[in-house]
């Protein structure tokens, strides 16, 4: 029988040298290599490890710049294996950090009420719900892929009675309540880099990524409306990437916080991308 250890040792080594980009959820050859084989097993009920079907998933990956999670259907996110069809986009966010530190210490109190918009297969919110079991969740994607993955990855942890999943474009398709807890990672790349970006993003939706001439015609929606949707007191995460001076620019009357995070990979600019803002002083009238 197979050592899956050694599959992974071999598998790194030839991703080391190979043309491909990371930045689906692994950030170096052996993460991606254990992505790929334990991504393969949790997908097939951990039974005995297939060599040559993960061989041929290493090859595929190789040529034809496919990412890891969407050759097995599982990604690695907030210590959890979650569903990702392809198509849909993958969760790698850096929010995850604050998810599993449960947003302290911006978050005042646990919260009642939780909504992932924008949230592709769900990974975000139904983390945060695990990590506040007294929490119902929302789960919000204009993407009808996103939308059954997400219901998926509900019934996946069995979050059926805690959970609704809907098709929305932001706030537009919500009714209800306001939120005590609102975690978005919209599109945020300028429609111009969306060229630019390694071949394997072109495996995601392009609506999943561009956001605007600017990155920010997302943000500019959310950030829009929020006041409606967010309860005084309440908390907004984000993630914003590479944009993010530009949209501290755009709202400079917003008091953003930038955490400093100890997991996550900074970006070229030196800095993480993700942000919290608290709720105070956004409620507005619907």
């Amino acid at each position: 029988m197979t050592d899956p250890r050694d599959l992974v040792r071999a598998f790194a080594d030839d991703l080391e040298v190979a043309d491909v980009a990371f930045g689906h959820g692994a950030a170096t050859a052996r993460a991606e290599a254990e992505h790929l084989v334990l991504g393969y097993l949790d997908a097939h009920g951990w039974s005995p490890v297939a060599p040559e079907a993960l061989r041929a998933l290493l090859a595929r990956r190789i040529r034809e710049r496919i990412p890891v999670a969407h050759l097995t259907g599982r990604a690695w996110f907030a210590e959890r294996w979650f569903v990702v069809s392809p198509g849909v986009m993958i969760p790698r966010s850096p929010l995850q950090e604050l998810i599993l530190d449960r947003f302290r210490p911006w978050l005042r109190k646990a919260p009642d009420r939780i909504l992932d918009l924008c949230c592709g297969c769900g990974a975000l919110g139904i983390a945060a719900a695990l990590e506040f079991p007294g929490a119902s969740l929302t789960l919000a994607d204009v993407d009808p892929g996103a939308v059954a993955c997400a219901r998926t990855n509900v019934a996946r942890f069995g979050l059926e009675t805690r959970a609704e999943v809907g098709a929305s474009d932001l706030f537009d398709g919500l009714d209800g309540d306001r939120y005590d807890l609102v975690i978005a990672n919209p599109p945020y790349v300028p429609a111009s880099e969306i060229a630019q970006l390694p071949p394997e993003y072109g495996n995601e939706p392009t609506g999943g990524l561009a956001s605007g001439a600017d990155g920010l015609a997302c943000w500019r929606g959310i950030l829009g409306a929020l006041g409606a949707w967010l309860e005084p007191g309440g908390l907004l995460a984000g993630e914003v990437g590479d944009t993010a001076s530009a949209l501290a620019g755009a709202f400079p009357e917003l008091p953003f916080t930038w955490p400093e995070l100890v997991n996550a990979p900074r970006l070229a600019n030196g800095d993480f991308g993700v942000f919290v803002l608290d709720g105070d002083g956004l409620s507005t009238p619907r």
